[in-house]
C-alpha cells in the first residue's frame, strides 16, 4: 500500500484463535514532492523464490532487483527487501546490495546468524539488526551463513537515505 495523500484501512485477524502469527509491517520513506501521490494498493501472490547456492538457502524477492530477479511489490523510492532462509547445515551465502542504495540493514527474525565483511566476522542472535553503511563499496557484500544447529530466517531491506 502506498498511503501517498492518504487512505483508510483496518487490520483483522487472518489466522485461527489460539494460532500465532509473525509479520512485519514496513514503512518506506519517500521524497517530499511524492508525499501527497494518489495512494495505491495491491497484492501480488506470486513472490519469485531464488535458491542461492544450493537447495538449503532460499530467497524470496520483495522489491527491487536479486539474483536477476525483481520483486513484485512497487514502491516509490528505490529499495531492496529480500526474505533469505538458511538451514543449519547451509554453505555461506554472499548478499549484495544494489548499488545506488546507501544503507541496508539486515533483521534476523529466526535463529542466529554469523555475518562476514571483509572488516567484521560476528555472530547475530534472533531479534537483532545489523546497520550496513552501503556508500561504502568494500561493505556492499556481506557474506552469511547459519551459526549453532537451527536454521535462519532473516529480511535484508537496503534503500537510498532521503533525509
Amino acid at each position: 500500500m502506498s498511503t501517498g495523500s492518504g487512505v483508510y484501512h483496518a487490520e483483522r485477524e487472518a489466522n485461527a484463535r489460539g494460532e500465532l502469527m509473525q509479520g512485519l509491517q514496513i514503512w518506506i520513506n519517500v521524497p517530499r514532492d511524492q508525499k501527497m501521490a494518489n495512494p495505491r494498493y495491491g497484492t501480488n501472490p506470486e513472490i519469485p523464490t531464488e535458491n542461492l547456492g544450493s537447495s538449503s538457502c532460499t530467497a524470496r524477492v520483495l522489491a527491487g532487483d536479486f539474483g536477476g530477479v525483481r520483486g513484485p511489490f512497487e514502491t516509490v523510492a528505490p529499495v531492496q527487501m529480500i526474505d533469505v532462509d538458511l538451514t543449519a547445515d547451509s554453505d555461506e551465502i554472499s548478499l549484495r546490495i544494489d548499488e545506488g542504495l546507501d544503507i541496508a540493514i539486515l533483521y534476523v527474525y529466526e535463529g542466529s546468524l554469523r555475518i562476514r565483511n571483509d572488516t567484521d566476522d560476528q555472530i547475530v542472535p534472533e531479534g537483532s539488526v545489523v546497520l550496513l553503511d552501503a556508500k561504502d563499496i568494500s561493505r556492499r557484500d556481506v557474506v552469511v551463513r547459519s551459526h549453532a544447529t537451527g536454521p535462519v530466517s532473516m529480511m535484508v531491506f537496503a534503500g537510498r537515505k532521503i533525509g
